[in-house]
């Protein structure tokens, strides 16, 4: 495989399970980010799936690729795992992958798979952004006296205060959108 293009980059380099191919998924300016694969003996990369939610990519045995994709608005900021076939042959994509977990809120760091495919591990982040409320002291140019405003295991953004500073209009996750 030669070296990318200026503005490319590989990301999550993987071997297939019988160690004759590579793979990666492969960024390049505004475009979708793409799985690609190459024969270790030569040849040019195989674009094997291209979708822009796509983050993350695990080669399992039986011709199976795990994928951790981004979730459409207003979800995305959740992560899930998604399972790609692909043709032994061509190395293109079967079909649309399937999804095979459902989890609100989850951003999959790293997947790591053992060697005969029936175990997947993985880095399953949570991200709360919790709203906390301080004084600014003007004089020492510091803040003061900060306290969280909302308990909950949800995500909450702060927006804007009301005219009259009395009360913060925020939103929030906690239905699940």
């Amino acid at each position: 495989v030669a070296g990318p293009e200026s503005g490319t980059a590989f990301r999550h380099v993987d071997w297939a399970p019988d160690g004759r191919r590579v793979a990666w998924v492969k960024h390049r300016g505004n475009e979708n980010p793409a799985l690609e694969s190459c024969d270790l003996g030569g040849g040019s990369p195989v674009a094997v799936f291209s979708d822009a939610r796509l983050r993350l990519s695990r080669w399992m045995p039986g011709n199976r690729i795990i994928l951790s994709m981004v979730e459409f608005p207003p979800n995305d900021g959740s992560h899930n795992l998604w399972e790609l076939r692909i043709d032994p042959r061509s190395q293109r994509a079967r079909a649309r992958p399937r999804r095979i977990t459902n989890w609100v809120g989850t951003v999959f760091v790293h997947l790591s798979a053992t060697a005969d495919g029936e175990r997947l591990a993985f880095v399953r982040a949570k991200a709360l952004v919790d709203i906390s409320v301080s004084e600014f002291d003007v004089m020492a140019e510091r803040l003061k006296g900060t306290r969280r405003l909302i308990a909950a295991d949800r995500t909450n953004w702060p927006s804007a205060w009301t005219p009259d500073s009395r009360a913060l209009l925020f939103h929030s996750d906690r239905n699940g959108s």
